[in-house]
């Protein structure tokens, strides 16, 4: 899944990085809730992203 959410940004001009498309694919298979100050590190619509 990291793969994919790295490919699908890439083509859209959003470079994500190995780490942050792992913590997000992580935090998306198993219905996580991100807690981060980097807000706009994970643009993916179906992760729930909060600040601390």
């Amino acid at each position: 899944m990291a793969g994919e959410l790295r490919h699908r940004y890439r083509s859209r001009g959003k470079a994500l990085t190995l780490a942050d498309a792992l913590i997000g694919a992580l935090a998306i298979a198993h219905h996580l809730v991100l807690l981060t100050d980097n807000v706009k590190d994970y643009p993916m619509p179906e992760l729930r992203v909060e600040r601390p």
